[in-house]
C-alpha cells in the first residue's frame, strides 16, 4: 500500500514539473505578466545617481522606453564630475524619450562650478508624442525641462542656486 502511493506522489511531482516546463513553450504565464514600468502602480523607481545614469544611458543609444513609468523616489544630486555631466552644453538625455517621468516632487541637482547662464543646458532633447514630464523640480546647471514646448510638461518647476 506504501509503495502504490510513494509511486502515485511521484507521478503527480512529475507531471506538475512537465507541466510547469510545458506552459513558457505556448506562451501560457502562470503569474502576472506586469513588469516594472508597465503602470503608474509598478513603475521603474529612480532612488540614486546610479538609476539615473542607468536611464540617461539607455536613451542616450537609443531606446525610448515607450509606454514606460519612472518615478523619482528621492531627491538625486548629481556633482559635475559624475559621467552624466559631460563639459559639453548639450542636453543631459540627447536621446528621445517616450516614457512617462514622475519627479514625485522631488529635485535633481546639478552640482557644477559654472553656473552661468549661457553655460546652462536643457535636461531632455527630445520627448516623443506619448512622452510625459512631471512633478519634477531641477536644480543647478539646467534651464530648463526640454528643449521644445511641450504640453505634456506638468508641474515641473527650475529652481535657483
Amino acid at each position: 500500500m506504501f509503495s502504490v502511493k510513494k509511486n502515485f506522489l511521484k507521478v503527480i511531482v512529475t507531471f506538475i514539473l512537465i507541466v510547469s516546463l510545458f506552459f513558457p513553450l505556448v506562451g501560457i504565464k502562470c503569474f502576472s505578466s506586469i513588469s516594472p514600468g508597465d503602470s503608474t502602480e509598478n513603475p521603474i523607481v529612480l532612488a540614486s545617481v546610479q538609476d539615473l545614469e542607468a536611464l540617461v544611458e539607455d536613451v542616450n543609444e537609443g531606446i525610448s522606453y515607450s509606454g514606460k513609468y519612472f518615478v523619482l523616489r528621492k531627491d538625486i544630486c548629481i556633482k559635475e564630475n559624475n559621467k552624466v555631466l559631460s563639459n559639453s552644453k548639450e542636453p543631459v538625455i540627447k536621446g528621445k524619450f517616450n516614457g512617462v517621468f514622475d519627479g514625485n516632487g522631488h529635485t535633481i541637482i546639478f552640482k557644477t562650478k559654472n553656473s552661468a547662464q549661457e553655460d546652462k543646458r536643457v535636461l531632455f532633447d527630445y520627448l516623443g508624442k506619448n512622452a510625459a514630464i512631471k512633478n519634477l523640480n531641477i536644480k543647478g546647471n539646467i534651464s530648463s525641462v526640454a528643449s521644445e514646448k511641450n504640453d505634456n510638461i506638468k508641474n515641473c518647476h527650475i529652481l535657483e542656486d
